[in-house]
């Protein structure tokens, strides 16, 4: 009778702390992951009434190319719900925009560098695919704070590459917003690894200019990897 109390009671304690962990591991629990996003970027102009800046849009988009930026920093995720969790991270971002080969002159290319640190914040919804694998989807915006814009001139016929520090009366802080598909693996109960695509697009403009405002788009996978505690 004793030994059957004891192994009841042992087979009672075990079968609670096993469902604890479970469920702190895949329902209610934080993760601090480490991510990086390579990505496509592109601009797009908006002119003015004013034929001078259509024009000179017309022309700025007539020798525009995309190019490739990419982000990466920390990220923490709480999942309070079955379904529902925030992030909320810290990125140094960069975004790129250049001239197509030989459009200018023939001969003169710019390629532009903006680089930001970032705060996105994001709502996410976690669906379970199997035991150890979670699909989902996140939705939410990024503040973003300029930190430098480099512009490099190529001029093939001379054949000079010059780099220099630029301001292009860009704003000192922009608001992006930002929405993802991915999928969750987990390694084991603690570490886990997360691909995604993200789609990422500037609300209003990352200009002053009042005639021809300037807004950035990027898209790319995401990689991350967490720690679960």
């Amino acid at each position: 009778m004793y030994k059957s109390l004891s192994f009841l009671f042992f087979f009672l304690t075990f079968s609670s702390i096993s469902i604890a962990q479970e469920a702190k591991d895949s329902v209610l629990h934080s993760r601090v992951s480490f991510n990086y996003q390579p990505s496509i970027t592109y601009r797009f102009l908006k002119a003015s009434e004013s034929q001078d800046a259509i024009l000179l849009k017309n022309n700025l988009d007539s020798i525009e190319s995309y190019d490739y930026g990419f982000s990466f920093g920390l990220n923490y995720r709480y999942t309070f719900k079955k379904h529902i969790g925030i992030s909320l991270g810290v990125n140094y971002v960069s975004f790129r925009e250049q001239t197509i080969n030989g459009s200018i002159d023939n001969f003169i290319n710019y390629k532009t560098t903006n680089t930001y640190f970032s705060i996105p914040l994001n709502l996410i919804y976690i669906s379970k695919l199997r035991k150890y694998t979670n699909f989902h989807i996140s939705a939410g915006v990024s503040q973003c704070f300029l930190n430098t814009q480099y512009q490099r001139v190529y001029n093939s016929l001379k054949n000079e590459d010059v780099e220099f520090e630029t301001s292009y009366d860009l704003k000192k802080s922009i608001l992006l917003m930002q929405a993802g598909l991915g999928v969750n693996f987990r390694l084991n109960k603690k570490v886990s690894f997360t691909t995604e695509v993200v789609y990422t697009q500037s609300i209003g403009q990352m200009n002053n200019s009042d005639n021809l405002s300037k807004s950035i788009y990027s898209f790319g996978p995401n990689f991350m990897f967490g720690y679960s505690f």
